[in-house]
């Protein structure tokens, strides 16, 4: 039974995998090829850009603050994306495919239960955001300076290494989560109406990822994400 779930995990993480750079190829493609559509309220509807964005990132697994047993420390990691923005009617939809590192460690200590070690993880995930965008503080020419962003980031853990030293407890992971996203965007340098510079700041906090005897209420997996982004218009 166990070698059916191991070999079913496998082929889930290959296909995923190939999922995803179909994905990006896709939406390299539509940016590069795709001519936007004008509706009856002269606002255009299409893939109206496409950014790459690159930066550090902190997060990971929370422990139970409640339980004095275990303590947990991240470190601060890095993440890239590509994204692409599709304009309906003036309205803004984002999506696209995010890299980010993880590197944690969990220290236990129950002498009562003679458990006593440490554990680090150290993963990587690709996700895929989808998100509204609120266009907000638009200048003279109608560009919002900021956006908020709000929707859903699905994510999926294609490599994990845990490494134990001492006695500890038993653990089960789950390497696929969906999180409710929420983040900011601003891009206050324009070049020749071609490209945007800016700064994004993007923060999720997904469904249970791990689970041990001290942590079966908690377990979330949460990141913090931010950095540069560069957007080219799909004009």
């Amino acid at each position: 039974m166990k070698k059916n779930i191991e070999l079913l995990k496998e082929t889930f993480r290959r296909y995923f995998i190939k999922g995803t750079f179909i994905a990006l190829c896709i939406t390299f493609i539509a940016c590069s090829s795709t001519k936007n559509v004008t509706d009856n309220d002269n606002k255009k509807t299409g893939i109206s850009a496409f950014s790459f964005l690159g930066g550090i990132s902190t997060g990971g697994i929370i422990e139970d603050t409640e339980i004095d047993a275990v303590t947990g420390v991240t470190t601060m990691k890095y993440n890239t994306g590509v994204h692409s923005e599709i304009s309906i009617k003036g309205r803004l939809l984002e999506t696209g495919l995010d890299y980010i590192a993880f590197k944690q460690a969990f220290t236990y200590m129950d002498p009562a239960q003679s458990i006593d070690g440490i554990r680090d993880f150290s993963f990587h995930q690709l996700r895929m955001p989808l998100t509204y965008n609120f266009q907000l503080f638009k200048n003279n020419e109608n560009r919002a300076l900021l956006f908020l962003k709000a929707g859903l980031s699905i994510g999926y853990t294609f490599s994990e290494t845990i490494t134990d030293s001492g006695t500890l407890p038993e653990y089960s992971i789950n390497n696929f989560n969906f999180a409710p996203t929420i983040g900011l965007a601003t891009y206050p340098i324009r070049i020749n109406n071609k490209f945007d510079l800016g700064l994004y700041l993007d923060v999720f906090r997904g469904a249970v990822m791990y689970e041990d005897i001290y942590n079966k209420e908690m377990g979330f997996l949460s990141n913090i994400k931010f950095g540069i982004s560069v957007k080219f218009h799909n004009n």
